[in-house]
């Protein structure tokens, strides 16, 4: 799985940073909403004006909401149109057609930081070329792809508990049942991994229904309390084995700890990515 984060398409943009000056663009318009960052570094870097497409066609930059000169200009525009990525063309060609809906007056390049021999016809170039299978880290989790995903709980989805919450009584049934959701994912969630004893999964079910999560397996630890697990401490490596287990059926695994992602990839060699650095093992 090849794989770019934001720190990685940062330094892809400003390698080619001499291709976009001369391309001698007026304006740059991101896709909403990955193209939106790409295009906002992109625009920053030329010092150009920056907007989405519906500020394109309505006219209006997005800085302070101020509207532009696109329709008083007596010479039209020369706008790139950018996405993060172009796959199969469906989202561009979505793009141009809104766009040439609107007959604007401009000339309009289209264009993507990523690309792929699949998606070629969709945009006039793009950057570098990553053919898939391949992820990005801006929005791994609001990808269909969650659905051939095991993902940990505690630390991804929510907050890890603290060390007074973690009593294995009271005070942990409160954290369940109360924390607040860190992120809710769009799209179903293959299996949810998580090291909470099977005698919590109740609770923590009726927690991911109301905060809106869609799974298709939730996995738990089948211990009797939480001292035997902490006695067990095989928390990675029961991770790893359920990873193994699932076969290609299970294209990455998304863990919250740096430690545990280590060595959940070191035992399966097997994709892992670290919500907290954002890094990908691969």
């Amino acid at each position: 799985m090849r794989f770019k984060g934001v720190k990685e398409m940062g330094e892809d943009i400003r390698k080619h940073l001499a291709r976009l000056v001369r391309g001698r663009y007026d304006l740059v318009v991101g896709v909403p909403r990955s193209g939106l960052l790409p295009a906002s570094l992109v625009a920053l870097y030329l010092h150009l004006p920056f907007t989405d497409v519906e500020g394109l066609i309505a006219g209006r930059l997005i800085q302070g909401g101020l509207r532009s000169k696109f329709g008083n200009l007596t010479r039209p525009l020369h706008a790139l149109v950018l996405d993060d990525s172009v796959l199969g063309g469906g989202q561009m060609g979505r793009t141009r057609r809104q766009i040439e809906a609107a007959h604007l007056p401009h000339r309009i390049e289209y264009a993507a930081i990523y690309g792929c021999d699949r998606g070629r016809h969709a945009v006039d170039f793009y950057l570098e070329q990553v053919e898939p299978p391949r992820t990005w880290g801006w929005n791994i989790l609001q990808r269909p792809a969650l659905g051939d995903y095991l993902v940990d709980l505690d630390g991804c989805l929510c907050r890890d508990p603290t060390a007074a919450e973690n009593d294995d009584g009271s005070h942990y049934r409160a954290f369940v049942i109360g924390a607040a959701p860190l992120r809710v994912p769009a799209f179903q969630i293959g299996r949810i991994i998580t090291c909470r004893l099977e005698r919590y999964r109740a609770l923590t079910e009726a927690w991911l229904r109301q905060h809106g999560y869609k799974w298709t397996a939730l996995v738990m630890m089948q211990y009797d309390t939480a001292e035997e697990r902490r006695r067990y401490g095989r928390h990675a490596e029961w991770k790893a084995e359920n990873y193994l287990r699932m076969g290609h059926s299970a294209s990455l695994f998304i863990e919250s700890s740096h430690v545990q992602a280590q060595k959940i990839f070191a035992l399966t060699r097997r994709p892992v990515f670290c919500t907290d650095t954002w890094e990908m093992f691969t």
